[in-house]
């Protein structure tokens, strides 16, 4: 069995291919704006009883943004 550096080698060379690369920068902005947008349907505000337009905007996709834009502020620094 492997240890934990050398997978963590493995991941980082296969993460750095230029065919992954391109792979990812096509493939990854879709993936997370079709996740963001059923997650807008989550309809979290009208659930816990807020009125108007606040309660269309509180809804999964912006609740669960917030933490993790956060953790990935938090990554880049």
């Amino acid at each position: 069995m492997r240890s934990r550096s050398e997978l963590m080698d493995a991941y980082l060379l296969s993460h750095r291919h230029p065919t992954n690369s391109t792979i990812h920068s096509i493939c990854v902005p879709p993936i997370v704006f079709s996740t963001l947008a059923l997650a807008w349907l989550v309809p979290i505000g009208h659930w816990i009883g807020l009125k108007g337009p606040l309660a269309d905007v509180v809804n999964l996709a912006t609740l669960a943004s917030l933490p993790i834009g956060i953790y990935y502020l938090m990554l880049s620094v």
